[in-house]
């Protein structure tokens, strides 16, 4: 997706698909790079969260039951999407943002795409563990299971890396995510997803 393409999106993306805010409105993003207008973002609402929240409930038994190996390929497909898209994503994160492009937005493109595959790889490694009983002829066995949704609110300064270092292993672990990104780096937000 290119910053031309942000323009046009102009909605949420909840329980896999593209949807408009309740109330349709939008608020124009603005580059702090060049002071122009890059896109129009969808201004959402309580009940905006309220569904998205809801939407993830739904879907957490879903991603929760998929065994490791196959959440890890779905991460490794995210990372591999990412790396794909990597200048796109980079010139629309200095548009959106400001940062340098040869200086940090490509870095910070490949930093998101590797939180992506550190989390596919940690979670093949996740185990139970046998620990100790009061009593002799028993033994407890600990698994780590999916806690459910996770929410996450990530700030203006490092909008892709805060984001997916919260979300691939979330995502990982089995658990559903809703991220609210700072209003003012949300054009990179769409685009990432």
């Amino acid at each position: 997706m290119t910053v031309e393409v942000a323009r046009s999106v102009k909605k949420m993306f909840v329980d896999g698909q593209w949807v408009d805010s309740e109330t349709g409105r939008h608020f124009e993003a603005v580059s702090p790079a060049t002071g122009a207008a890059i896109a129009e973002v969808p201004e959402g609402t309580r009940g905006d969260a309220r569904k998205a929240v809801e939407a993830a409930h739904a879907a957490k038994g879903a991603l929760a039951s998929l065994k490791g190996f196959e959440r890890s390929r779905r991460l490794h497909r995210i990372a591999d999407a990412i790396e794909r898209r990597r200048e796109e994503l980079a010139r629309t994160l200095t548009l959106d943002q400001g940062k340098p492009l040869l200086a940090e937005a490509y870095g910070e493109v490949d930093e998101a795409a590797e939180y992506f595959r550190i989390a596919a790889e940690d979670l093949k490694r996740l185990e139970g563990s046998v620990v100790p009983s009061a009593s002799p002829s028993k033994l407890i066995f600990t698994r780590r299971v999916p806690r459910g949704v996770y929410g996450v609110i990530t700030p203006w300064n490092w909008p892709l890396t805060m984001a997916t270092e919260l979300i691939a292993p979330a995502l990982a672990a089995g658990n559903t995510v809703v991220w609210t990104p700072a209003t003012s780096t949300s054009v990179i937000s769409v685009a990432l997803m």
